[in-house]
C-alpha cells in the first residue's frame, strides 16, 4: 500500500495521465514507463518486479488474466476498466493491453497503456498511436537481446531504420562521446530515401563543435531543436555543423548507461519541420536508454574476450608451472609456458595421482602442505629439490586453495637463485659494508633474518647475534636518530618505495660514524614487507659534506657583505649562484627563485641579447671584460661597473662566467662635478687672459694713441691750422669714446663673471628705448654717415631687464656701426611670436664668413678683422650680449654671408604683462 501511495502521487501530478508497463503474464512489471521524464526513473526503481495490480489497486486481478487469455487467443489488443481505491479516494482508470508480437500465442508478456478514464479522449487515441511506437521498441529491445555480439553492428542499422520510418523522421543517427580525446563520433546511420549519408563527414570531431548540447546529455537530459536557423548566436558552431548536413529541426537523446553518458540518438528532419511531443520523445528515451544497454553489453563481451586474450598470454609468458589437483592428489590440470619443464608430457598429467609423478620424499612433503592448506585455509610456500639428468634442482612451490576440494600448486624452478644466493655469501665477504635482509611483519614488529659478517666491521656486533636479537645493533644506533629511521621505513612500507636512510652508530672502537643503508620493499609470504638492501660507512662523506657546507656558509657570507651585485653562469647562461641583494634588483623574492634563470627571464629581450653576447665574448677569449652602462632605476638614472670573467675547472677548462657589478652613481656625479669644475677654471682662464689681453692691449693701445695725440697738439698746437686742429680734436673724440665704450663693456662683463648684475625685468617701451641707444652711438654713426632706422612700431613693449636690454642693443648696434661702410644703414626691428619676441638687429656691412659666424660668441675668440674705417674690437661687446641674453633666459644669433650683412636675431621669452 505505501508503494501504492507513492506511485499514485507520481502518477496523479505528473503532466501526462498515462502510463505504459511491460508485464509479464502474471502480471509482474517488466519495464515501466511514466510520461513525466522527472520522475520514470524512480518510479523504475520502486516499481520493477511488482504486480501492477497491487500498486495501482486492482483489486479484480481476473480483469487482467482474462485479457491476457484473449491475447493467447489471437487477439492484437484488448481492453478493460477498474476503479482503483486509495487513501487518495477512488481513481477509475482504462487499461489498453497490446500482446508483444512475435512471441507467438503462447504470450508471455504484454504491453499495457494505464489512463484515467476521466482523461481526454483525444489524448487516449494519441496514446494508442504511442503504444504502437512503444510496441516497436519494446521488439527491438527483444530482438536485441537475443542478437549475437557480431550481429549487433547491423540489427543496429536496422533498428534505426525501423524508427526512421515510423516516425518520419528523415535521417537518424547514433553518435558516441570520447571524453578522453574531447571527440564525437558517428557509429551509425540510417537516411530516408533522397537524403544524403553524412556519417563520414562525422568522425572524430571536436567536442567543441556541439556547444552546450555536451553538458545536456551529461546531465541526462534531452535537447530537442525546433528550429535550427532560430537558434541563438551563442551557438554559432553547433548551428553551422546542423545547417551543413541540411537540417531544419532535430531531437537528441543521450545514451544514459549507469549515470555514465555514452552518446546520443539524433532524428533530424531535413525536408520540412518536425514537432515532437511529450510522449514520442519519451519512447524515443526508451529506444537511447535501449541502444545504451546494448552498447554496455558490447562493450562488455569485448573486454571479456581481450581479457581471456590478456590471461592466456600471461600464463603463457610466466615461467611457472601451474598445477590444478585434487585434495587426495590427484592431477586435475597442468599448465607449462616451457613443456620440457615438466617430467612428462603435459597432456598426460591429468588424472595421475602426485606420486605416480613425483619421488616419495618430494610427494609426501606435497601432499602433507596440500592438507596444511585446507586446515588452515592459508597459502603455504616451501622449497623442495629434484634430481634431474643427475643435477640438483631445486623449486618452490605455493599452494592456494581454490575450491572445496582443489587447489593449485604454482611451482618455479629456483636453481639458479639458490645458487646466486651462494655466490652472494661469497661476494658480500669481499666488498665493503654489509648486505642485509630486513622484515617487517604485520603486527608491526621487525627483524633482520639475514646480514653479511661485515656487519661486524660496522657495527661491532657480530652477524649471527644481530639475526637473532635485532635489538642488539639498535641500541648502538644514536638515539636521536632513531625516530626518523623508523619513520621513514614505515613510510616504504606503506607507498612501497625505494628506502634511504643516514643514521650514526657505534664501530667496534666505540666512535660514533654514519652509516646510509639503501633498499627497496617487497611483498613477502604471510603478509610481511621485505627489505634487501646494503648499508656502508659514510662518515669520510659526511666529514666532506660538512666542510663543503662550512665553505659555502663562508662564500656566502661573503657574497652577501659585499655592496655589489654578484652572480654565477653555467656555460648555458642559466644563474647557479647569486647574492641577495642582485635578486631583489631583479624583482626576485629570494636567491633561490632566480637560480635556473637566464636574462631572458629577467630583463626585456634588447639587453638581455646584448649580456649574452658579453658573456659569450668572455667565455670565447678567456679574459676579463669592464664595462660602465647608464640604467634608469625608479625615478633616476644610476651607473654600474660591471666585471665579468670566466670560472674554469681545474684542468682550466672554462664552465661558466661570474660577474661583479657596482654602483658608482656617486663616483661619476664626483667626476662629473670635477669637470664641471675642470671647464669653469678653464673658462675663468680663458676669461682672465681676455681681462689680460684687453688690458695689455685693446686699452693700452687707444691710451697710447691719445697721449701721443694730446703731446703732437700741446707741442705744436700753435702751428696748425684751425680745421686741422679741429681734426685732431674729432679724432682724439671718437678714440675716447671708443676706449670708453670698451672700458664700460669691461666693466658690464667682469661684474656679470662676479654674479653682481642685478635682473630685474619689468615692461619695457622699446621703441622709446631704442631712440635712447640711438642718441649713444649718434657720433661714430654720424662720422661714418650711417643711418639709423627704428622699425619698431609705437607702444611695443618686452618683459626685459631695462639696462642689460640697453647694454645688448648698444652693442649690436656698435658693432654693425663698426663693420658698415660710410653711407650705409642699420634698421632694428621686432617680430613677436607665440611665448616670445625677436629683436632684429639688421646692418649693410661687409657681413663675414661661416666659420668667422660659428665661432662669434665664444669667449676665446677675437676677431681678427678691423672696422671698415680701421675700427678695432676686443669681441667683448658681443659675449656681454650673450650672456645678458641667457640671464633672461632667451638665445642670441646671427646669420651672415661675406658682402651682404649680418642680422642679429635676440629672442627673449614673453612674460604676462602684470605689472602698472
Amino acid at each position: 500500500m505505501q508503494l501504492y501511495k507513492a506511485a499514485h502521487n507520481d502518477y496523479s501530478t505528473s503532466p501526462g495521465k498515462h502510463l505504459i508497463f511491460l508485464a509479464d503474464q502474471n502480471g509482474m512489471i517488466m519495464q515501466c514507463y511514466h510520461q513525466n521524464p522527472g520522475t520514470a526513473r524512480i518510479m523504475d526503481h520502486r516499481m520493477i518486479g511488482e504486480i501492477w495490480m497491487d500498486v495501482f489497486g486492482c483489486d479484480d486481478k481476473s480483469l487482467y488474466f482474462n485479457a491476457i487469455r484473449n491475447l493467447q487467443k489471437g487477439y492484437q489488443t484488448t481492453e478493460f476498466t477498474y476503479t482503483g481505491k486509495s487513501d487518495y479516494g477512488e481513481c477509475r482508470y482504462q487499461v489498453k493491453c497490446s500482446r508483444i508480437p512475435g512471441n507467438g500465442s503462447k504470450t508471455s508478456s504484454c504491453l499495457l497503456v494505464l489512463n484515467e478514464e476521466s482523461a481526454r479522449s483525444e489524448d487516449f487515441k494519441t496514446t494508442g498511436n504511442h503504444f504502437d511506437m512503444h510496441k516497436m521498441v519494446t521488439r527491438i529491445a527483444m530482438d536485441f537481446a537475443s542478437v549475437p555480439t557480431s550481429d549487433m553492428g547491423r540489427r543496429t542499422h536496422e533498428a534505426l531504420a525501423d524508427i526512421g520510418q515510423f516516425t518520419g523522421a528523415d535521417r537518424v543517427n547514433v553518435f558516441r562521446y570520447d571524453f578522453n580525446n574531447r571527440l564525437f563520433t558517428n557509429t551509425h546511420e540510417w537516411c530516408a530515401d533522397g537524403i544524403s549519408l553524412e556519417i563520414q563527414n562525422l568522425q572524430n570531431q571536436p567536442l567543441n563543435y556541439l556547444g552546450d548540447l555536451v553538458n545536456s546529455h551529461i546531465a541526462g537530459e534531452n535537447v530537442y531543436i525546433h528550429s535550427v536557423e532560430d537558434l541563438p548566436d551563442t551557438d554559432k558552431t553547433l548551428k553551422k555543423l546542423l545547417e551543413d548536413q541540411g537540417i531544419k529541426s532535430s531531437i537528441t537523446i543521450p545514451m544514459i548507461f549507469d549515470s555514465e553518458c555514452l552518446g546520443f540518438v539524433g532524428l533530424d528532419s531535413v525536408i520540412g519541420y518536425r514537432k515532437w511531443d511529450v510522449d514520442e520523445i519519451q519512447i524515443l528515451r526508451l529506444f537511447a536508454d535501449l541502444l545504451a544497454n546494448t552498447e554496455n553489453r558490447k562493450q562488455r563481451e569485448l573486454l571479456l574476450r581481450k581479457s581471456e586474450t590478456r590471461n592466456k598470454a600471461l600464463l603463457d609468458a610466466l615461467p611457472d608451472l601451474i598445477f590444478r589437483l585434487s585434495r587426495d592428489g590427484t592431477f586435475l590440470d597442468a599448465h607449462a609456458s616451457e613443456p620440457g619443464d615438466l617430467l612428462i608430457p603435459p597432456e598426460e598429467i591429468p588424472g595421475k595421482h602426485i606420486r605416480d609423478i613425483l619421488p616419495d620424499e618430494a610427494a609426501t612433503l606435497c601432499l602433507d602442505h596440500i592438507e596444511e592448506v585446507f586446515r588452515s585455509g592459508n597459502r603455504v610456500i616451501f622449497e623442495y629439490e629434484l634430481v634431474i639428468d643427475r643435477s640438483t634442482r631445486n623449486y618452490e612451490a605455493r599452494v592456494v586453495k581454490s575450491d572445496n576440494d582443489e587447489v593449485l600448486f604454482v611451482v618455479r624452478d629456483i636453481t639458479q637463485q639458490v645458487v646466486n644466493n651462494q655466490r652472494l655469501q661469497h661476494v658480500t665477504k669481499n666488498i665493503p659494508g654489509a648486505i642485509y635482509t630486513f622484515i617487517l611483519t604485520p603486527d608491526g614488529t621487525f627483524h633482520i633474518p639475514y646480514i653479511s659478517d661485515s656487519i661486524e666491521e660496522l657495527s661491532g656486533v657480530k652477524a649471527e647475534l644481530i639475526k637473532s636479537d635485532f635489538r642488539q645493533v639498535l641500541s648502538r644506533i644514536h638515539t636521536d636518530d632513531i625516530p626518523a629511521l623508523f619513520t621513514s621505513i614505515r613510510g616504504s612500507a606503506q607507498n612501497m618505495c625505494r628506502w634511504h636512510g643516514e643514521f650514526r652508530i657505534k664501530n667496534r672502537e666505540e666512535n660514533w660514524i654514519w652509516i646510509q643503508a639503501d633498499s627497496t620493499p617487497q611483498h613477502g609470504n604471510d603478509s610481511n614487507i621485505v627489505w634487501y638492501g646494503h648499508i656502508r660507512d659514510i662518515t669520510e662523506q659526511k666529514n666532506a659534506q660538512e666542510a663543503l657546507r662550512q665553505r659555502e656558509a663562508y662564500l656566502s657570507a661573503l657574497i652577501e657583505n659585499q655592496n655589489g651585485y654578484i652572480w654565477l653562469k653555467d656555460l648555458e647562461g642559466k644563474f647557479i649562484l647569486v647574492n641577495n641583494k642582485f635578486a631583489r634588483a631583479c624583482n626576485f623574492d629570494s636567491v633561490h627563485q632566480m637560480i635556473g634563470k637566464t636574462e631572458l627571464d629577467i630583463n626585456p629581450e634588447k639587453r638581455s641579447r646584448k649580456y649574452i653576447r658579453e658573456d659569450q665574448n668572455v667565455i670565447r677569449k678567456g679574459k676579463t671584460r669592464v664595462n660602465q652602462e647608464k640604467m634608469n632605476v625608479g625615478s633616476g638614472e644610476v651607473w654600474f661597473e660591471t666585471y665579468k670573467s670566466p670560472v674554469k675547472d681545474q684542468n682550466g677548462k672554462i664552465i661558466g662566467t661570474t660577474g661583479y657589478s657596482l654602483d658608482i652613481t656617486d663616483r661619476k656625479k664626483k667626476v662629473e662635478q670635477v669637470r664641471r669644475l675642470n671647464r669653469k677654471l678653464n673658462d675663468i682662464n680663458m676669461q682672465k687672459d681676455k681681462l689680460f689681453s684687453i688690458l695689455a692691449h685693446d686699452l693700452r693701445n687707444p691710451f697710447a694713441g691719445s697721449i701721443g695725440m694730446l703731446e703732437m697738439i700741446l707741442n705744436e698746437g700753435n702751428n696748425f691750422s684751425e680745421s686741422e686742429l679741429k681734426e685732431y680734436i674729432g679724432l682724439l673724440y671718437d678714440n675716447t669714446i671708443s676706449t670708453y665704450s670698451m672700458v664700460e663693456n669691461l666693466l658690464e662683463w667682469s661684474r656679470t663673471q662676479r654674479d653682481q648684475i642685478n635682473h630685474s625685468p619689468d615692461n619695457v617701451d622699446l621703441r622709446m628705448l631704442l631712440e635712447q641707444t640711438y642718441q649713444v652711438v649718434a657720433g661714430p654713426a654720424y662720422n661714418k654717415k650711417i643711418e639709423l632706422r627704428n622699425d619698431v612700431p609705437d607702444g611695443t613693449t618686452v618683459y626685459a631687464d631695462r639696462e642689460m636690454l640697453h647694454s645688448i642693443l648698444r652693442n649690436l648696434i656698435t658693432n654693425g656701426i663698426k663693420f658698415t661702410r660710410p653711407g650705409g644703414h642699420i634698421t632694428v626691428g621686432v617680430k613677436c611670436q607665440e611665448g616670445s619676441v625677436d629683436i632684429e638687429v639688421k646692418d649693410s656691412g661687409v657681413g663675414m664668413r661661416e666659420e668667422e659666424r660659428l665661432k662669434l660668441f665664444r669667449i676665446d675668440y677675437k676677431p681678427s678683422s678691423s672696422g671698415t674705417n680701421g675700427e678695432k674690437g676686443s669681441g667683448l661687446g658681443l659675449q656681454i650680449c650673450k650672456e645678458f641674453t641667457e640671464k633672461h633666459g632667451g638665445k642670441i644669433a646671427v646669420d651672415s654671408k661675406p658682402g651682404k650683412g649680418s642680422t642679429f636675431t635676440v629672442n627673449l621669452p614673453d612674460r604676462p604683462k602684470s605689472k602698472k
